[in-house]
């Protein structure tokens, strides 16, 4: 499943790719797999560096070179990228080396993994992979530091992928398969901005009414004023890109990834907790924010993982509608009887890691 960062690097892995293709060669024929290495010993915090192994291009935004008894890999720093450039479309590529404590990667292509580093760093074999990239350049983005002792890249199968705690978990078997289409309006808003915890601009809009709740999670940070965010069109997909909505990767059996639209609440009488039995994942539309007189006006039009479609709007300072301001507490819940995050005690990435 791709996983999230937020800084667009897409004009950085195109200027990559035109400078991998006069460096390498077109007729070159790859092993299964081939395997890129370091070999030179170059030091720490380099900017933009390059180099070729096996007729594959890498290029980092800023990491490091080592290659002596101690240390030898190529790394990529915190927020930056890594891109992998090669003459024939890569199937697949798999990562022996380290990532840091709560690590999160998005990729250009294909479906990312990696090992689970909420608790603590870890070094493994298979510590990333990338699958079905059926392309010839990928852009592997990090939030945390990841190093990388080597890289497999295959062109012609997909190897067994054995890394645990990741995101091949994620399912969308709880959302309904019937396809259904819902009008809403939204009575309260609650807006949580989470750049300052994660690092990079994201900000939480969890929308309510009597029936339902709309959760989703905007690559942008609030502003001063009555729309909360810039007034403009936020797409709804996975680029991860500022100004975009996440479109959902699916859920856990006890978590569900923003964005979504939930419905069918019960309360435990003896726990006071919720649970909700109907979850909707949705993957793409967009939010419209309009700035009308005194507020805001927000429609959003969204289509689910299995084609049900929302339509719902919310609307602050005018029609006599009473509203919510901006809030700092957003709670979500679980579905075994347990309250999803209450960010005034914990506080998770959009990944559901806490930090």
């Amino acid at each position: 499943m791709k996983q999230i960062l937020l800084t667009l690097f897409a004009l950085t892995a195109s200027l990559n790719m035109a400078v991998a293709d006069e460096a390498l060669d077109p007729n070159y024929v790859y092993a299964e797999p081939t395997v890129v290495t370091n070999n030179e010993e170059i030091g720490s915090n380099l900017a933009n560096y390059s180099f070729v192994c096996n007729n594959i291009q890498v290029n980092v935004t800023k990491g490091a070179r080592y290659a002596n008894d101690a240390n030898t890999y190529f790394g990529v720093n915190a927020g930056e990228s890594m891109t992998l450039t090669a003459t024939q479309p890569m199937k697949a590529i798999v990562v022996n080396g380290f990532i840091k404590k709560y690590f999160e990667a998005t990729a250009s292509s294909g479906t990312i993994v990696y090992a689970d580093a909420e608790d603590d760093e870890v070094e493994a074999e298979q510590v990333l992979a990338v699958t079905d990239i059926n392309a010839t350049t990928l852009t592997i983005s990090c939030i945390k530091q990841l190093r990388c002792y080597s890289v497999s890249v295959y062109f012609v199968e997909t190897p067994e992928i054995t890394i645990g705690g990741g995101e091949d978990d994620y399912s969308f078997e709880w959302e309904p398969t019937e396809v259904t289409t819902m009008n809403l309006t939204f009575s309260e808003l609650e807006v949580n901005d989470m750049t300052g915890n994660l690092g990079y601009a994201c900000t939480n809009l969890t929308f309510y009414n009597d029936d339902y709740e709309m959760d989703l999670s905007v690559f942008a940070s609030t502003v001063e004023g009555e729309t909360f965010l810039p007034a403009g069109t936020y797409p709804i997909n996975d680029s991860y890109e500022a100004n975009t909505v996440m479109a959902s990767p699916g859920g856990y059996e006890d978590f569900d990834f923003p964005s979504y639209l939930i419905t069918g609440f019960e309360q435990n009488e003896l726990t006071g907790g919720w649970t909700y039995s109907t979850v909707y994942y949705l993957v793409s539309g967009s939010l419209e924010i309009v700035a009308i007189e005194g507020g805001v006006q927000m429609n959003i039009r969204a289509g689910s993982h299995f084609g049900s479609i929302i339509n719902a709007t919310y609307t602050q300072g005018a029609d006599g509608i009473e509203n919510t301001a901006a809030g700092s507490k957003v709670t979500k819940m679980l579905r075994d009887g347990q309250l999803i995050l209450n960010r005034g005690e914990a506080s998770y990435t959009i990944l559901g890691n806490k930090l």
